[in-house]
């Protein structure tokens, strides 16, 4: 029999990285359905490894991948190991990467 763990997630801004959110999460069953960000998401994969449907194509995300999302572009999310994924995300403004740039 397979436990399934509660998800968790922190949202949270920090006033070192003005007009951005900041993520830590760990999903067993959480599945996105499609969405998207009105900033740009730069999850970084921890552990686990994570499936999602982007631009068409069905992707997949491990340990170390960063998985790039541009801002306003549709995606889903889920695990794609039993264990579920655990991952940080900065979603920085376009604004304030247009200025970074």
């Amino acid at each position: 029999m397979t436990t399934v763990l509660p998800d968790h997630a922190r949202l949270w801004r920090s006033p070192l990285l003005p007009d951005a959110e900041l993520l830590t999460a760990q999903y067993y069953a959480q599945e996105f359905a499609p969405h998207w960000h009105d900033g740009h998401s730069i999850p970084v994969i921890q552990s686990g490894a994570t499936r999602y449907r982007y631009r068409g194509t069905l992707c997949l995300a491990g340990v170390g991948s960063i998985a790039a999302i541009n801002p306003g572009e549709i995606h889903t999310g889920e695990r794609a190991t039993e264990h579920g994924w655990a991952y940080r995300a900065f979603y920085p403004s376009v604004a304030w990467m247009q200025q970074l740039a």
